[in-house]
């Protein structure tokens, strides 16, 4: 779970890309639904890329207002049908994130303090995904709710996979 919430992280606006078993991923939008008073803010203009090699690329930021607790209630939907819906303690999943994000600065337990993570071609191995591909396919819609000591954050993502025959 903690893989894919920051992989939601650090997703872009309108990024494009043909890959994969000939799969395209269009990311349609990104939102940050919490205000201007949310704990973790994904920054405009972030980008990412299916390759060729079921990877994804991930360049761009987000910012972290300091907390102690985060609790995050996540809702995945294919069109109007909810596909999985459920919660993670997030600050006992941060120990299990890669070392190579670790690296690069993202927190690796709670508390945590106000920070700004970038990563510039940050890869996510899903080769082994590939075959699930095809289930993908169509628009999908996730809803991240987190619920910090010191407040909250929300994010909304919207994309599209698709397949090109050529």
């Amino acid at each position: 779970m903690t893989k894919i919430i920051f992989s939601v992280l650090f997703c872009c606006f309108l990024a494009e890309s043909l890959a994969c078993n000939k799969f395209k991923l269009n990311l349609r939008s990104v939102q940050n639904c919490a205000g201007d008073d949310a704990i973790v803010k994904v920054e405009n203009g972030l980008r990412v890329t299916l390759t060729t090699e079921c990877t994804i690329k991930v360049s761009g930021c987000a910012d972290f207002k300091g907390f102690s607790t985060a609790t995050a209630h996540y809702v995945i939907k294919k069109g109007i049908l909810t596909v999985k819906r459920g919660s993670e303690d997030v600050c006992a999943r941060l120990a299990e994130l890669p070392a190579d994000l670790k690296a690069q600065g993202a927190p690796d337990k709670c508390p945590v303090a106000a920070n700004r993570v970038c990563v510039s071609d940050y890869t996510i191995d899903i080769s082994q995904y590939k075959q699930y591909l095809p289930l993908a396919k169509g628009r999908s819609f996730l809803d991240i709710n987190v619920d910090h000591d010191t407040g909250k954050s929300c994010f909304r993502v919207e994309a599209d996979v698709t397949k090109s025959w050529f």
